[in-house]
């Protein structure tokens, strides 16, 4: 299915409770979703940071299947920690992810 980016920010902060479970501190979109240019075969690219102590390979999988299945799409999931470093995929990544608060 195809989503805005408004529509996906809507139920990431309307499953909130949930994504908070799997110890996030914090997620963004990035990618054609944020550059408007999505088509329906289009991945979800997210950017996250997990809180320390939650930061664990299960809960990584288990965020990309929640995610997955909430949206019924592919999902590239990147954490902000494991972004190759002086690279410029970190560099778009970091300058054009936008937030949700959660």
């Amino acid at each position: 299915m195809k989503y805005t980016k408004i529509e996906i920010f809507r139920i990431l902060k309307e499953n909130e409770n949930d994504i908070k479970k799997f110890g996030i501190k914090r997620i963004g979109l990035f990618g054609s979703y944020v550059r408007n240019q999505q088509s329906e075969t289009s991945d979800i690219d997210f950017a996250v940071e997990f809180i320390r102590e939650k930061k664990t390979y299960k809960n990584y999988i288990k965020l990309i299947h929640y995610l997955e299945d909430l949206f019924d799409s592919d999902i590239d999931l990147v954490t902000l920690k494991s972004l190759p470093k002086n690279r410029n995929f970190t560099e778009n990544v970091l300058k054009e992810t936008e937030y949700v608060t959660l």
